[in-house]
Parts: structure tokens; sequence; C-alpha cells
């Protein structure tokens, strides 16, 4: 999307002015065909640093494959810090069609092989930790 760094930062000036803060999870649209609940979560997610910093962490650890992108998004939802900017959309190249998905690459055989090995369902986890975690530092609970 052309401009899309200057539009993300303007509507995070925004954000950021609305909240008080600067804890907020970016997310854009994209081209998977896969997209789990067809949910709103963003496949490649944006926190920003003070986000990161609230969480202790940028991934969660027990996400060693996929997942950690649906986690983040529900902690943020449940915030009420998910900023969706559907006009910037990203070409996940290897998700564009159902023959890509089924046909990965080795790098992304391997990701999945990690993934199966340690089946976490990012759906279904606990998050009230880290939602604890982050809303202790929001403007709003100052």
């Amino acid at each position: 999307t052309e401009g899309w760094d200057k539009i993300i930062t303007e509507a995070a000036e925004q954000a950021f002015s609305n909240n008080g803060d600067k804890i907020l999870y970016i997310g854009t649209a994209d081209t998977s065909v896969d997209k789990v609940n067809h949910k709103k979560y963003s496949s490649f997610p944006i926190i920003t640093k003070q986000a990161k910093e609230a969480l202790g962490y940028f991934v969660p650890e027990n996400f060693v494959g996929l997942g950690a992108d649906v986690y983040l998004y529900r902690v943020f939802d449940k915030l009420n810090r998910v900023l969706s900017i559907e006009d910037i959309v990203l070409d996940h190249v290897f998700h564009t069609t159902v023959e890509k998905v089924m046909n990965p690459d080795l790098t992304c055989l391997e990701m999945r092989s990690r993934t199966y090995s340690n089946p976490i369902d990012p759906w279904s986890i606990d998050i009230e930790e880290d939602v604890s975690k982050v809303n202790e530092k929001t403007f709003s609970s100052l």
C-alpha cells in the first residue's frame, strides 16, 4: 500500500492521543485465504515499544510457530487497544491460494513442525495474566 508508513504513523498518533499512552497493537488487512475464524487479527501485527515493555516480551515464548499473532490480538483486543487499519493490505505471499497453503516451502514446513510438536490453541489459551499485566501500565488504569 502506497504510503503505508505515513498512514500507520498518523493513525497511531491519534490513538496515542485518545488513549493517553502508547500501548497499542496495530493490525492491517492481508491476502491470506486461510484466516482462522475470519477474525480481524493481523497476520503481521505491529506492537509499540510501550506495548512490548508492558507485556515483557514481543512474542510469547510458548508459541514456537503459529499462533502468536492471534494471542497478541486477543490480549490487546480485550483492553480495547487494537488499531485496525484495513486500508493497508499486506501480500501474504504463501497464503494467497489454498494450493500455496497446502504446498509450503521448507521454512514453512519447519515452522509448522514446531507448531504441531507444541500444540497450543491461541483462541482458547488463558490470556488474563497478560491482560492484567498490560492493563496495569495503561493510562486508564493510573
